[in-house]
């Protein structure tokens, strides 16, 4: 499995970081955990309906409001397009 971290997402998690919402390191330990095994209760995973893109995915980073939103392309290897939004402030409608 591969994640393809779009720069949006690097930009996002930058700018969380900087303003201390959250820690790189709360942010590499979900993604280590979602490539171990992606139904871990904690991490919450699962789809989300959206017109523009049917293979959209949620997962939560354990013990913060903030969740990760995520398009599983499939090719030869699994790939997982990310970025990240606040589950509170957000709609629901992504």
């Amino acid at each position: 499995m591969e994640i393809d971290r779009l720069s949006r997402y690097e930009r996002d998690v930058k700018k969380m970081v900087k303003k201390r919402k959250l820690t790189q390191k709360e942010i590499d330990d979900t993604e280590i955990l979602f490539l171990k095994d992606k139904y871990i209760k904690s991490l919450r995973y699962h789809p989300i309906t959206c017109k523009k893109d049917k293979q959209r995915h949620s997962l939560t980073i354990p013990n913060t409001q903030y969740r990760i939103l995520f398009s599983a392309k499939l090719f030869e290897t699994q790939r997982f397009k990310i970025g990240i939004k606040n589950s509170k402030t957000e709609s629901k409608r992504v």
